[in-house]
């Protein structure tokens, strides 16, 4: 049984008279161990607990488990039926199941002493099924708590479901999102804002009832080190991607009716990877940086989209870049495969898919990062730049953009840097000053 990190102790003390938690610590801070003792430590001797989270997560929760010497049994495979008849007399111990599983399974659910929510901006969407289930269920099951590095990565309406989760079915006085919402929201077109005056005071109800740590915070070293290389597209795509632009029309003849997809076209043709609108500068660098800037080192390289990635593994290979790559289509088997040749050096590169590095992956063989593109979600991006990210590493992290001038990869950027802002407002140490004419 490891020992926990004094600032792990104080989050787990933070609650310790309590029956719901909330561990908003930074990733890699090591919410999980510090859940876990305070779930097998809480007064109220828990004896069935449920761990919900998505599948490549519950992975370390199973390893952090059995390190500890407490029996686990994973829920994640068979059939619901199957699932069902194991859960009929559940054992005492800890049951993991992912967040698909929740709604079939929530009369099974509701007989849990405790149920914690991991990456628990999976229940930020107060419409959604899941979300429902779950704020069901917190109010039957006792002991609750939540986990998140990152509480609000596209804005703050991503907070109270979250915090109603963990709070027994309500957050600030309010026993449904949409009446919080109004009460604190206003509407400007088909978009909810939240004035700065709010903002604030959405942040102290947050601290009061959740345990807030940084890295920086928590003394330990984090340096990213941001650059920004930019490009021009070509001539014959810019004309692509402008005649796009104009006409809502792909250059293989599709139309598109919503701006959405018209957007999702014109990043798709500043990559360089849309027949017809080649942008060769973008795997150029990307050549110049693995070969002449750091031709020893390993590096990650992030993709939007599994075409950039197919387009630039057959570019890479005529210079001898020892790769390899993981798209949605790779399976379980073969990324666990191919990360531990990247973790052990043997695969100098790794091309990835985004959305298939968000959780639960140990990429810290690497301390450069490059982002051949990236996404609107800020959530994918930050947990992306974590996958480089290990507690003690003495080396600075570098992330690398590619950026096309005058294309949406600015625009990209600059979405991702509100949301940023928004995030680290709310996870920003509170400094409270006393009230005037206060002893």
């Amino acid at each position: 049984m490891i020992n926990l990190r004094d600032y792990q102790e104080a989050g787990k003390a933070f609650f310790a008279d309590s029956d719901a938690a909330y561990w908003a610590m930074e990733m890699r801070l090591g919410k999980t161990i510090t859940c876990i003792r305070w779930l097998i430590e809480h007064p109220k001797e828990p004896q069935i607990i449920a761990i919900v989270a998505p599948k490549t997560v519950l992975i370390p929760w199973e390893i952090e488990i059995k390190n500890d010497g407490y029996p686990v049994y994973p829920h994640w495979g068979g059939s619901v039926a199957e699932r069902k008849a194991e859960l009929a007399s559940p054992l005492p111990g800890f049951h993991l199941f992912n967040y698909e599983a929740v709604t079939k399974l929530e009369d099974e659910l509701a007989q849990f002493d405790a149920i914690v929510c991991d990456e628990a901006t999976r229940i930020k969407n107060a419409g959604a099924e899941t979300t429902k289930t779950l704020l069901n269920l917190s109010r039957i099951i006792p002991i609750r708590a939540a986990l998140s590095g990152l509480p609000n990565p596209e804005g703050w309406e991503d907070i109270w479901s979250q915090m109603a989760f963990v709070s027994g079915g309500g957050w600030m006085g309010f026993k449904n999102f949409w009446s919080w919402r109004q009460a604190h929201a206003k509407k400007f077109g088909y978009d909810w804002m939240i004035p700065p005056s709010k903002q604030a005071e959405i942040r102290m109800a947050f601290h009061a009832d959740a345990y807030v740590l940084t890295r920086k915070q928590a003394g330990i070293r984090d340096v990213k080190i941001r650059q920004r290389r930019h490009g021009a597209m070509p001539a014959a795509t810019r004309k692509v991607y402008e005649a796009c632009a104009r006409s809502w029309e792909h250059p293989d003849g599709r139309q598109a009716k919503h701006a959405p997809v018209v957007v999702t076209w014109l990043r798709q043709i500043a990559g360089g990877c849309v027949p017809g609108a080649p942008n060769p500068w973008k795997v150029d660098e990307l050549i110049n940086i693995l070969t002449q800037e750091l031709p020893n080192d390993n590096v990650v390289v992030w993709f939007a989209y599994n075409a950039e990635i197919y387009h630039v593994w057959q570019a890479l290979k005529p210079h001898g870049i020892n790769a390899t790559w993981i798209t949605g289509a790779t399976s379980q088997e073969e990324r666990r495969e191919r990360m531990g040749r990247f973790q052990r050096k043997e695969r100098r590169v790794i091309l990835m898919q985004m959305a298939c590095g968000q959780y639960g992956i140990d990429l810290s063989a690497a301390d450069t990062a490059i982002y051949y593109s990236t996404t609107y979600r800020y959530e994918l991006r930050a947990q992306s730049e974590e996958r480089i990210f290990a507690v003690g590493k003495p080396n600075d992290l570098l992330m690398i953009d590619l950026v096309t001038d005058d294309s949406t990869d600015e625009v990209v950027l600059e979405s991702i840097a509100e949301k940023k802002s928004d995030a680290s407002f709310l996870l920003a140490k509170l400094n409270l000053k006393p009230p005037k004419g206060s002893q």
